[in-house]
């Protein structure tokens, strides 16, 4: 049985970051924002409203776990 490793969640979080970070880069570059619908933009809106907020708060408790 492998050993526990207390880094491998946060390492695993790390790894997937740069995809979300190329894709939203992506969509940035190539949607027609006057063009998408407004549920979609109402969707997105909230959806990136809601990583905002998941950021910060791993931040903060970054923050506060490493003084």
């Amino acid at each position: 049985m492998p050993a526990y490793d207390p880094d491998s969640e946060v390492n695993s979080l790390c790894m997937t970051i740069g995809s979300w970070v190329s894709s939203i880069e992506r969509v940035n570059k190539t949607a027609d924002f006057t063009k998408i619908a407004t549920k979609a933009r109402i969707r997105l809106s909230r959806e990136l409203a809601s990583l905002d907020l998941t950021i910060k708060d791993i931040q903060s408790s970054l923050e506060e776990r490493t003084g």
